[in-house]
């Protein structure tokens, strides 16, 4: 993939979601006709193995599978071309969307395709639809990211919001620049030393680094706590089990895969550098309530006792994966207090890896994490100016070093040649989370929690 894309025109991206025009009544709910749940059920099932025709095709496309092993058989046996599974996709589509007012409101058929699909995103859910009307919307929000991500692994190049709104249902606005030099007003008043905040942050982590001969020490131990915590609140299978594996050559520095049964898969990158703090966020964001705990908790409610077989497979580029990574992304502030997490860390985390916790400040350390994660939104508006071709790899990469203090400006640059807008997942998605569990603590934000992972498709992305 090229370093930086230029704005796509309009002729050349007009094919780019043709399924949005099909979700642009859903909100008429008094006068709508949903499918019976029998029909529900087997839009799903089509909707899931389309899924894994295009993950045959697309392999980055699967986040998730935990349904029937035979359907992932057919598909590869299917070696169906992505023409034809954007083309099953857009019929799919059609068969949800029933309504009269669908029909009536098509629009002027002259409207630019491309606009008329982003205008359509405003009606994607209504307050007043009835249940099997919500499941429509969110098999629609699915299908219509899945029709995205042919389109531009077919070579159509949107601007970044666009792409963004279309695959997770939302983009990043801007970073707030009063906001922002708050941050960094604090950042540094914390960080010892003189020069670049860059330098000094970088040098204030060499200190709380954890020696590669205790990597795995330290990750075992914060994922055992994460996972006490989490089985005191939440109702987890007896027989759920997460395994560590080091692997190289991953653009991730960490990731979940489920592969069904209660079982998850954690690939740490062999070139991790990690602090104490970063594996606690490890062990709860990919562990313990994040990912693993996500899925199985899906997989045992949604999958296998409601039979909603729409949630046995999850796509990478999805309003669904934006949720999973928002939950993810604040599951740390769910398994700990502030002062909880420091201690575990000085206590347990600092002798476990060598470290001496008189030496460091804890507390400080955990705060200054949390300053340099709302930096993210930084990262986001520089992936957007670079997808948008209005900053090349060398000043897009110096940007990221010198105002978001990313360590690894390259590394995370070639994951935006891949992955494109999918940092959006983690900054629009831990908003959604934290505006959803609002000021709820204790036992209520731990239910609060369970609700959003297993009703994910009430919580929708507001448009931007």
């Amino acid at each position: 993939m090229a370093n930086s894309t230029p704005h796509a025109s309009l002729d050349r991206v007009k094919r780019l979601c043709w399924l949005c025009v099909a979700t642009m009544t859903v909100g008429a709910a008094c006068r709508s006709r949903p499918p019976a749940a029998a029909s529900f059920d087997e839009a799903a099932e089509t909707f899931v193995r389309l899924g894994l025709a295009l993950a045959e095709r697309d392999p980055d496309s699967l986040d998730l599978y935990a349904g029937p092993p035979d359907w992932r058989a057919a598909a590869a046996r299917d070696e169906a071309p992505l023409d034809a599974i954007r083309d099953r996709a857009r019929s799919l589509a059609e068969r949800i969307e029933t309504t009269d007012d669908h029909r009536r409101d098509r629009g002027d058929r002259r409207e630019n395709f491309f606009l008329r699909a982003l205008r359509a995103l405003r009606f994607t859910s209504s307050p007043n639809r009835p249940a099997d009307g919500g499941r429509a919307d969110h098999l629609l929000q699915q299908i219509r990211a899945l029709g995205t991500r042919i389109d531009i692994l077919k070579g159509a190049r949107p601007r970044f919001d666009d792409e963004s709104r279309l695959l997770f249902g939302t983009a990043v606005a801007p970073p707030d620049p009063a906001r922002i030099t708050a941050v960094r007003d604090e950042l540094d008043r914390r960080l010892p030393g003189r020069g670049s905040l860059r330098a000094r942050y970088a040098a204030y982590q060499r200190a709380f680094l954890v020696p590669e001969s205790r990597r795995a020490a330290v990750v075992e131990r914060a994922l055992a706590e994460c996972r006490r915590r989490t089985r005191d609140h939440l109702a987890l299978p007896a027989d759920e089990q997460l395994t560590i594996a080091w692997v190289s050559n991953t653009p991730w520095p960490a990731f979940t895969r489920y592969d069904g049964s209660f079982h998850s898969r954690l690939e740490l990158n062999a070139a991790l550098a990690l602090t104490v703090d970063g594996a606690v966020d490890i062990a709860c964001h990919e562990g313990y309530p994040g990912h693993h705990a996500i899925a199985v908790l899906q997989d045992a409610e949604l999958v296998r006792r409601q039979r909603r077989m729409e949630f046995s497979l999850q796509l990478l580029f999805s309003p669904d994966a934006l949720r999973s990574e928002g939950l993810a992304t604040v599951a740390s502030d769910v398994a700990f207090d502030e002062g909880e997490r420091a201690t575990f860390e000085r206590m347990e985390l600092l002798p476990l890896a060598g470290l001496s916790p008189t030496d460091l400040d804890v507390d400080g350390h955990v705060r200054i994490e949390q300053l340099v994660a709302e930096l993210r939104r930084v990262q986001v508006d520089v992936a957007r100016r670079y997808v948008d071709g209005q900053l090349e790899f060398v000043r897009a990469a110096a940007q990221l070093e010198a105002d978001a203090l990313v360590t690894a400006p390259d590394a995370f640059l070639k994951f935006v040649n891949e992955f494109r807008t999918y940092p959006v997942a983690y900054v629009a998605g831990a908003d959604l989370m934290k505006q959803a569990l609002g000021r709820a603590a204790g036992d209520e934000r731990w239910n609060k929690y369970r609700e959003i992972a297993l009703h994910a498709r009430d919580v929708m992305p507001a448009p931007r």
